[in-house]
């Protein structure tokens, strides 16, 4: 490479070699206790385990992201926890789906330290999103970012697909920022006159 290096950015993060190598810890859980939680009743069957098993649940997990555009990779932290700082914070990622060329969105519901034949030792399970059209309007739209909607199995459904995804095929952490037109117009809500 010619020039000077690139910066890199690595989140205060002392090593690089930590990427998803090692457990950082973890709790055991149940699948049938994990299956009670809101829209991860199949969370078992996107892991490809049976109900009556157990998994090494984490609150985040180290790995190396990538990116599209031409910039160092670096480590980011991707959390999935129901209780940091007084708020839950679960991250959205773009991650590779095999014989799909484009990346594929999802929402982290759970961190997994597996290690078993099916599961790999570290991966997520995500409520997957989709792309879709914009609406007629859409400031974010015409700026040229994408418009994206949950992915159902079907219209009977309560809740978007679940995805297991190793580790090794996310690509970055993204921001969603959600249409509050659409939030304040099925749930009643308003905007502050300011």
């Amino acid at each position: 490479m010619d020039g000077p290096e690139l910066p890199r950015w690595d989140a205060g993060i002392d090593s690089l070699h930590l990427g998803s190598k090692g457990t950082r810890g973890g709790k055991r859980t149940p699948l049938h206790q994990i299956a009670e939680w809101p829209g991860l009743s199949g969370a078992a069957e996107a892991l490809g385990v049976p109900r009556h098993g157990e998994v090494n649940l984490l609150s985040a997990t180290h790995f190396q992201a990538v990116f599209e555009w031409d910039c160092t990779p670096s480590t980011e932290l991707v959390r999935c926890n129901e209780y940091l700082s007084g708020a839950p914070w679960y991250d959205h990622i773009l991650y590779r789906r095999d014989g799909e060329p484009l990346l594929a969105y999802g929402y982290v519901r759970l961190g997994v330290d597996g290690g078993t034949a099916t599961v790999p030792s570290q991966c997520v399970v995500v409520q997957r999103l989709e792309r879709t059209d914009a609406r007629a309007g859409c400031p974010f739209a015409a700026a040229g970012y994408t418009s994206l909607r949950w992915l159902f199995d079907g219209e009977l459904a309560e809740w978007p697909v679940l995805e297991m995804v190793p580790m090794a095929a996310v690509a970055r952490i993204v921001h969603v920022v959600p249409n509050t037109d659409m939030l304040s117009s099925r749930f009643g809500l308003a905007s502050p006159n300011v």
